[in-house]
């Protein structure tokens, strides 16, 4: 039976899922050791959970988490720099982040991937529809925004489902990055 500590942060619920943070040190403890994360929280880590620049970027997210003040942890803070992972039973699926709190325009950015193993069975938009409501709740928070590459068509498909709507085209390497937001102000395209 897994871990889930409601001390930890909220368990948000839906679709069969388990979506929640992992406060610093057991971030700190996925990044560096998934076998021991998997004994202590009882769950199956699956190999391969992120590609190399995704681990980069969640250990800088780490960081930013490991270095709060002690009031800044206590308040909740932590959670906008967390990992959510996504459990479906004791397995995690996929995870998700938060690139940092409200900016002063008042909007987050998620971020998510899904084991390829799980694609394709609904997981993502179950998740991202339930951290983007979490989101929507916390206080400064007027609009979540995702970025996504155009010809990444499933990651666009779970953004138009929870109700996203692409706001900004920006030119990428390769293609156009979409920014996507969901609440807030409609876009003038």
């Amino acid at each position: 039976m897994p871990v889930l500590n409601p001390g930890t942060g909220p368990v948000l619920r839906g679709g069969g899922l388990a979506v929640f943070p992992l406060p610093p040190a057991a971030f700190r403890l996925l990044l560096e050791d998934g076998a021991a994360f998997g004994q202590a929280w009882g769950m199956r880590v699956p190999g391969g959970m992120w590609d190399a620049d995704t681990r980069a970027a969640l250990k800088a997210l780490c960081r930013k988490a490991e270095g709060l003040s002690r009031r800044q942890m206590e308040k909740g803070r932590w959670r906008w720099y967390a990992v959510w992972l996504i459990l479906q039973g004791d397995c995690i699926v996929g995870s998700a982040c938060f690139l940092g709190p409200p900016c002063a325009a008042g909007w987050v950015e998620l971020g998510y991937c899904i084991q390829a193993a799980f694609r394709g069975k609904g997981y993502m938009t179950t998740a991202a529809g339930l951290l983007t409501a979490w989101a929507m709740e916390q206080p400064g928070v007027r609009s979540v925004r995702a970025q996504t590459a155009r010809d990444n068509s499933a990651s666009c498909r779970v953004l138009e489902k929870c109700g996203f709507r692409v706001i900004r085209v920006l030119p990428a390497e390769g293609g156009e990055e979409w920014v996507w937001e969901y609440g807030g102000v409609p876009p003038v395209l």
